[in-house]
């Protein structure tokens, strides 16, 4: 319950930030563009977007867990809420490794039963269906995305920051 509490957090906190609505954000200190150095990302109270893209992860799985356990009709659809806002979440993380993560774990974990596999290609449509529409409707979120999926600086500095631990266990 307290994952899929955090997972509504993170999600609703991410998914408002990657609306830029941020006057509804809290804490205040996540709309600070001054703090940390992932402005205008999903970031989160780590600030930071792979850190909060994974913490989201873990309570959009949790809410899935919560899906299978729980009986309740009120708390099932809190869970298909945290599920929806979460995946917005790890699309506004903006971040690739956030994005290709969730979706391998998310694929191999639901090709593990019968009962998942099944609601698998559903699940894939809709998915794509919500990331299109997303790119088709907001032409702010379409730069954002497409600038974040084609630049080049993060891989480079992953080359270099590789390179020097290759130079530092070298010597």
């Amino acid at each position: 319950g307290a994952l899929v509490g955090l997972g509504l957090y993170l999600g609703l906190t991410g998914t408002l930030e990657g609306l830029h609505l941020y006057k509804f954000v809290f804490p205040r200190y996540i709309a600070n563009p001054n703090l940390g150095i992932q402005w205008g990302r999903a970031r989160g109270p780590i600030l930071e977007s792979t850190g909060d893209g994974f913490c989201t992860l873990v309570g959009a799985t949790a809410a899935a867990i919560g899906l299978k356990m729980w009986r309740r009709t009120w708390v099932r659809l809190l869970c298909l809420g945290t599920i929806a806002l979460d995946m917005a979440t790890l699309f506004f993380t903006l971040t690739r490794g956030v994005w290709i993560g969730a979706f391998i774990g998310t694929f191999i974990a639901m090709m593990l039963t019968r009962q998942t596999r099944k609601i698998l290609v559903p699940a894939l449509v809709v998915g794509a269906l919500a990331v299109g529409l997303a790119l088709g409707v907001s032409s702010t979120i379409r730069s954002e995305v497409f600038g974040r999926a084609v630049s080049q600086s993060p891989v480079w500095d992953r080359q270099n920051t590789d390179l020097a631990a290759l130079r530092m266990v070298k010597e």
